[in-house]
């Protein structure tokens, strides 16, 4: 249950105030205190609010929601309610760097929906933040077993690509593909770490799947595009980087990549061109911003007057 449902829910329950007083204590009744606390813990952001006030809103909502699933363990609303409210009390006192306080609020998430992969991600995120790598690598495998769908099985092996460990990276997706091979994320992250690892070959194998099933896919081009440039073959990276922009215009990394094809073929305008797109559409790739300075430092080379 996102927020958004959460204050809608309890701007309808917060319309009639009386409700809580006059009826019994019932599952509902104290998922209705739950929300009403929730709202309050979400809304209370005026500079004069202390933390304790919020810190108190969110422990009385978790009270609520926990006494809810005890008088009626069926309620789900009240479990995702709950998982909702940790999450956020968790995200809480991580801002405040009370990584502690998160990493319980976190691993509760947790034991309230242990299918869930966002509690997870979470506790790694908090689990990095305290230097506990080893410890956020042990969630992470945890959760390759334990959860089915792909948000959580593909968990560690995200994990090593963002940080650029390529070599663990590229066998954790080995072990993915083989497991989820019709999984199309798994197979463009893995294609990915081919080309990253130079093994072109597999990794063009892999692209031609995707491309045979849709020839308009944009990853793809832009993959057969990269095992193009770095085989020498600019001409062709160009024709199959420009049928990616004819299907997607604003896709910077294309634009990056048909920079870098001009640039194999010595046409220093064009390749300056396409990385200055790539720039606007993404202000913050380095690559294009690497290649432009490289660009310009060339052509200052060149030309001593300049200088």
């Amino acid at each position: 249950m996102k927020a958004i449902s959460l204050v809608a829910l309890a701007t309808l329950f917060l319309s009639f105030p009386a409700a809580a007083q006059t009826q019994p204590v019932t599952a509902s009744s104290e998922l209705q205190l739950g929300v009403e606390a929730h709202y309050s813990a979400l809304t209370n952001a005026m500079p004069s609010a202390s933390q304790a006030d919020k810190t108190i809103h969110y422990e009385e909502a978790i009270k609520h929601f926990q006494k809810a699933i005890e008088l009626d363990p069926s309620l789900l609303d009240a479990r995702q309610y709950l998982e909702t409210t940790l999450l956020q009390f968790g995200l809480f006192y991580q801002l405040r760097n009370r990584l502690p306080e998160a990493e319980h609020q976190f691993k509760h998430a947790i034991d309230v929906d242990p299918k869930s992969s966002e509690p997870r991600a979470s506790l790694v995120s908090v689990l990095m933040q305290e230097g506990k790598q080893a410890q956020a690598e042990s969630v992470m495998r945890q959760a390759k077993k334990d959860l089915s769908h792909e948000e959580g099985y593909r968990l560690l092996g995200d994990f090593y690509f963002s940080t650029g460990d390529l070599d663990k990276a590229t066998n954790e997706y080995t072990s993915l593909y083989r497991d989820h091979p019709d999984d199309i994320a798994v197979r463009k992250n893995y294609i990915q770490l081919l080309i990253c690892k130079n093994r072109l070959d597999e990794a063009t194998i892999i692209d031609n799947e995707i491309l045979k099933a849709n020839a308009y896919d944009v990853d793809a081009l832009v993959y057969k595009a990269q095992v193009q440039i770095r085989k020498k073959d600019a001409s062709s990276a160009i024709d199959s980087l420009q049928s990616a922009l004819r299907n997607d215009p604003d896709n910077a990394v294309a634009h990056y990549y048909l920079g870098s094809a001009f640039d194999q073929q010595h046409n220093e305008a064009r390749a300056e061109s396409e990385w200055r797109e790539a720039l606007r559409l993404r202000p913050d790739m380095t690559d294009a911003k690497r290649a432009l300075a490289a660009a310009a430092l060339k052509l200052n080379r060149s030309d001593p007057s300049r200088n």
